[in-house]
């Protein structure tokens, strides 16, 4: 029997969301999932991380998780990497 491999949203859910209540306006793992698919696509700041997901398709948000009209703002995206657990992200 050969292992499966998990997929990477189950993956990024199992990282915990150091957020309070108040004010989510994204889930957790849908902020992580669009991270890694707007590196993958070659952004390489904070700033291309935002812009990749405002500028791309509402299908494509909607896949990542991201259920609102726009995609997460700089400094929403800034937030999630300051407050990310690197070792469970890892």
């Amino acid at each position: 029997m050969e292992p499966t491999v998990p997929a990477l949203r189950e993956m990024l859910a199992q990282v915990p969301d150091p957020r309070k209540a108040r004010g989510k306006r994204y889930p957790w793992p849908a902020l992580l999932l669009l991270l890694v698919a707007a590196l993958l696509s070659g952004a390489n700041s904070q700033r291309g991380v935002a812009r990749w997901g405002q500028t791309t398709g509402e299908t494509w948000r909607q896949r990542l998780g991201v259920m609102r009209r726009r995609g997460p703002s700089q400094a929403t995206m800034q937030r999630v990497l300051a407050q990310v657990d690197v070792d469970a992200l890892e």
